[in-house]
């Protein structure tokens, strides 16, 4: 009996307990790296595998669009983003973003600045959605005369087990049961009905 509620309880705080997954994407000059905890996976290299392996016929093509259309149309779409919204059981997250950046011309220097503050606002906004987001910090820090890129985001997703399954059953219903086809009606014309 004390080894069922040991594991009852165990289950439940696995369910129930936010367990944090630390996700960091970095891009400098030509390489993009995704670390996962110490795992690390570079993006670059992966995409140019797959770019000189890649040999997709044209039938193939045709049925991923045909499943793509059957399963994810927009009207399922938006109802799937509606929820989501409205969904009171959101992962909570963490991000933190820096950017260092240098163009040519000290005037865009100047302008992309200001455009990406903007559209930070804008990302914390729309993650602000469909996730408690706890914390977002950014730092921006531009260069003049030279030209390069570089940014690192470090997200952290409190992941709730309960709340990933909610989430999943949300989605997988409605592009299930959501992306059923309405039957129409035949309708008999008068000739038809009188030959019939």
């Amino acid at each position: 009996m004390k080894t069922l509620l040991i594991i009852f309880f165990i289950i439940l705080a696995i369910l129930l307990l936010p367990i944090p997954l630390k996700i960091t994407l970095s891009f400098s000059g030509k390489k993009a790296i995704i670390r996962i905890y110490n795992k690390e996976i570079n993006i670059t290299k992966r995409l140019k595998k797959k770019i000189k392996k890649a040999s997709v016929k044209a039938n193939d093509k045709i049925e991923e669009e045909i499943i793509h259309k059957d399963l994810v149309n927009p009207h399922n779409t938006k109802k799937i983003i509606r929820l989501l919204r409205k969904n009171k059981y959101k992962l909570s997250l963490k991000m933190k973003v820096n950017i260092n950046y240098s163009l040519d011309d000290a005037a865009y220097t100047a302008f992309a600045y200001g455009l990406l503050h903007q559209l930070l606002s804008f990302i914390a906004a729309s993650l602000g959605l469909f996730f408690n987001l706890k914390d977002f910090k950014s730092n921006i820090k531009p260069s003049y005369n030279k030209f390069y890129l570089n940014f690192e985001i470090t997200s952290i997703i409190f992941i709730n087990l309960a709340k990933v399954i909610y989430i999943c059953i949300i989605i997988i219903y409605n592009l299930k049961y959501g992306s059923k086809k309405l039957k129409i009606p035949k309708v008999k014309y008068k000739e038809e009905a009188q030959n019939g």
